[in-house]
């Protein structure tokens, strides 16, 4: 899994290219978030851009517009959609410099 390494006065952070996931955020060396290791799973959905909804979808089916549409269920016990599509996607780096990162999901 590729990972983007960040820095910005005393914070540093560390973005994986598996969802965008904030994978790390420190300041002057202290978490500022639960962390989750280097090319280990995801836990909890951390971090990860929750693209096109967060949270969770029933059934994985929804109507918008007189339209109903059916996602799939990745949440089998409970028969939900959850967090959207992005996650586990790899995301595409457009640019990156010291201080900041651009990824694309497609």
């Amino acid at each position: 899994m590729s990972e983007y390494r960040l820095r910005f006065g005393d914070y540093a952070a560390v973005v994986t290219a598996q969802a965008c996931a904030l994978r790390e955020l420190r300041h002057r060396g202290r978490d500022l978030i639960v962390p989750f290791p280097e090319g280990g799973p995801i836990r909890d959905y951390r971090g990860i851009i929750a693209a096109p909804w967060p949270n969770r979808i029933a059934n994985g089916r929804y109507v918008f517009d007189g339209a109903t549409h059916d996602l799939p269920v990745n949440e089998p016990e409970r028969g939900r959609a959850l967090h959207g599509l992005a996650f586990p996607q790899e995301w595409t780096l457009l640019a990156q410099d010291r201080n900041s990162v651009t990824c694309l999901w497609q």
